[in-house]
């Protein structure tokens, strides 16, 4: 997640929704706040938006890293809690049938298709016709 020292409340808001899909998938969020110009005199600002993305989270994060500058950024990596991650999918309802594990889910071989490659070689008239070395026609 990216933003400003300037972004807006509305738009924090929307990152912070972004951020909880992720962790709820199990992914880690890493929280970055760009300065430029005169910016850099308010880090505070920065590091209020790194907590807010925190505390909005913390039911289902850790901090993996605190807020720190690198430069002209500042980030903060927010990992998931294990107990955050969405359950695994429901199984299936007692009528519908499941494919058996075995059997591959694949189209069966057709010579339909529209490659350069000879696997029509059965049928007469695919093959190219070579021509000799003897029979070649010669530039005299």
């Amino acid at each position: 997640m990216k933003l400003r020292p300037k972004t807006d409340e509305h738009d924090i808001a929307v990152k912070v929704r972004h951020a909880r899909r992720f962790l709820e998938e199990g992914n880690k969020v890493k929280v970055t706040i760009r300065f430029r110009g005169r910016e850099l005199a308010h880090r505070d600002i920065g590091v209020q938006q790194c907590q807010r993305m925190a505390k909005e989270c913390e039911d289902l994060c850790t901090v993996e890293t605190t807020a720190r500058m690198e430069g002209r950024q500042m980030f903060m990596i927010l990992a998931p809690l294990a107990r955050a991650l969405r359950p695994p999918p429901r199984p299936r309802p007692p009528g519908e049938e499941e494919l058996p594990e075995d059997e591959e889910l694949h189209e069966p071989d057709d010579d339909d298709d529209d490659d350069d490659d000879d696997d029509d070689a059965d049928i007469v008239g695919d093959e190219p016709a070579s021509v000799p070395a003897s029979d070649a026609p010669t530039g005299a």
